[in-house]
């Protein structure tokens, strides 16, 4: 299951600690972090505020991934 989870899946997760509890679980090539906008419950416009502390203490690399580059790449964007 781990090797179609890899090659399969994405999983995203907004302001929410746990997500972050679950990149060595799931690998951060399949995490994304997601505000929800422009939905009344999204991070917005603290945006930037959530995800400072989400990320406090993981490596810039590992975030970049997270925040925006796996969704790039899901997308080709």
């Amino acid at each position: 299951p781990s090797t179609f989870w890899a090659t399969q899946f994405h999983a995203t997760f907004e302001d929410d600690l746990v997500g972050m509890r679950t990149i060595d679980l799931l690998g951060a090539d399949t995490l994304m972090w997601a505000s929800d906008y422009p939905h009344p419950d999204s991070t917005w416009p603290e945006s930037v505020d959530v995800v400072e502390k989400h990320f406090q203490g993981i490596a810039d690399d590992i975030k970049q991934k997270i925040v925006w580059k796996n969704a790039a790449g899901l997308y080709d964007l």
